[in-house]
């Protein structure tokens, strides 16, 4: 894409739709989304920048989380998944 990594600095922004708000409202220059957020997003002007699928990137967007009280009854089920 023509933009150097030191010119790039990654933050936490939070959920999808915090992350939609932060860029709408300046507080980010850029952000990955997802559908329908994607939608929204050039709706309200934005572009596409890349589309990870073709760049056959691998970048989870996906988060599995357990309670604590599950992890400490279930732990051995845990390290299994």
């Amino acid at each position: 894409m023509g933009i150097p990594r030191q010119a790039v600095t990654l933050i936490r922004s939070g959920d999808t739709a915090s992350r939609l708000l932060a860029l709408s409202n300046g507080a980010i220059d850029a952000t990955f989304l997802s559908p329908p957020s994607t939608t929204e997003a050039r709706k309200m002007g934005f572009t596409n920048l890349a589309h990870i699928g073709d760049k056959q990137a691998f970048f989870p967007m996906t988060v599995v989380a357990v309670t604590r009280d599950f992890l400490d009854k279930r732990r051995g089920i845990v390290k299994q998944f």
